[in-house]
């Protein structure tokens, strides 16, 4: 499932699951964006079956060591843009930059959040970066038990999953394994 995103680099978009996942921890990955994948963001859920209270990310409940990405921007003339920059509503603050932003443009890039316990998640909340313009206008939803095999966040009606898992045979693999099922519906003519 493809969701919409930002079409400005402030305005927090706020995109609820068709069906709540319960996990560990949820990833963001960019599939279109503008200037440069840029991005702040929050989860919504709680430990009961039905709610979209903040999860933690913005307010630092989720610390800085539990939020990681696929790469960090830096050069030697540009402020680091780490992952944990991406808490929703960050200001820029003097010396830093306001949102983790990705080393590359490209469609491998993610941001996750590792929740402290199992936690039902409802939906995410992000915004783009507030000092350029730059924000991610539409993406995936990844969630995991274990940060290792990741399934999609998926419509109802068609389920797609994806794995990941490392092969030891002498050496560290990435292997990916994806798995297409949309249900057959036939109607009466």
């Amino acid at each position: 499932m493809i969701f919409d995103g930002n079409t400005d680099q402030n305005t927090v978009v706020t995109k609820l699951f068709p069906t709540p996942v319960k996990t560990s921890y949820i990833r963001i990955v960019s599939t279109a964006w503008n200037g440069h994948i840029s991005l702040r963001f929050e989860l919504l859920g709680c430990k009961a079956n039905t709610c979209q209270n903040p999860a933690g990310v913005a307010d630092g409940r989720i610390n800085d060591s539990q939020i990681k990405a696929s790469d960090e921007f830096a050069t030697a003339q540009v402020l680091y843009h780490w992952a944990y920059y991406a808490r929703l509503n960050r200001p820029v603050k003097t010396g830093t930059t306001g949102a983790w932003a990705a080393t590359f443009n490209d469609i491998n890039q993610w941001i996750q959040a590792e929740m402290a316990e199992e936690t039902l998640v409802t939906g995410v909340m992000i915004q783009g970066r507030p000092d350029a313009p730059q924000w991610v206008s539409k993406f995936k939803v990844q969630h995991s038990h274990d940060g290792n095999y990741w399934k999609f966040v998926q419509t109802p009606d068609t389920h797609t999953d994806m794995a990941i898992g490392l092969s030891l045979l002498g050496q560290h693999i990435l292997t990916e394994q994806r798995c297409f099922y949309k249900p057959n519906r036939r109607h009466p003519q």
